[in-house]
């Protein structure tokens, strides 16, 4: 079902049902050190033959318009052996029309703290893949969240992943240039 990663075999599934993987289990011999605690030799083994090891640790960032497009990259990603997330205020746009998204996304900004809930998720994360599709008639949008948040990626070094080319957007082309994000044009298994 799932092949072999690197030094990583499938072990189970994740609750987004994802693959997760596990480190093999390293042989004994060639003077290898023995446990640095108390449990034997085979309980050291199998603690390490069920440690979870995923690829990158992935927040998916975007538009809140396109929320399901966005839950499709994330599961793609985890799918790829990633560890990959959406903010946890997203399952309220599911199945809404353009304009019931758009009163949700303000009541969560000013209500809700999104901005800063997002910001705190993102603190574990290796990196940010942006979702920017077209919107109101502008070619892989962008908008002031979405930009905030690339920001707050860059300050904790982390690496920017682009779905598609930056956009012609003068307020911000130049910051995102700045930030040398990768452009993966639709292909999630560049993302590494």
């Amino acid at each position: 079902m799932y092949e072999e990663q690197g030094n990583c075999l499938p072990c189970a599934r994740d609750e987004n049902g994802g693959a997760m993987f596990r480190q093999k289990a390293k042989p004994r011999g060639g003077g290898q050190p023995e446990p640095a605690d108390e449990r034997t030799r085979g309980e050291a083994d199998s603690h390490l033959r069920h440690k979870i090891i995923y690829l990158m640790k992935i927040g998916v960032i975007g538009s809140m318009q396109y929320t399901e497009k966005m839950m499709e990259a994330r599961d793609e990603l985890i799918k790829l052996g990633h560890d990959a997330f959406v903010t946890k205020l997203a399952t309220a746009f599911i199945g809404k029309t353009d304009e019931e998204k758009e009163v949700i996304k303000l009541r969560q900004k000013n209500n809700m703290d999104a901005i800063r809930e997002f910001w705190r998720m993102m603190q574990v994360a290796d990196a940010v893949l942006v979702m920017n599709l077209d919107k109101h008639g502008i070619k892989n949008y962008i908008g002031g969240n979405t930009l905030m948040e690339i920001g707050f990626a860059h300050v904790l070094d982390q690496k920017i992943f682009l779905y598609h080319p930056i956009p012609e957007m003068p307020y911000c082309q130049s910051e995102i240039e700045a930030v040398k994000p990768v452009i993966i044009n639709e292909d999630l298994s560049l993302v590494k």
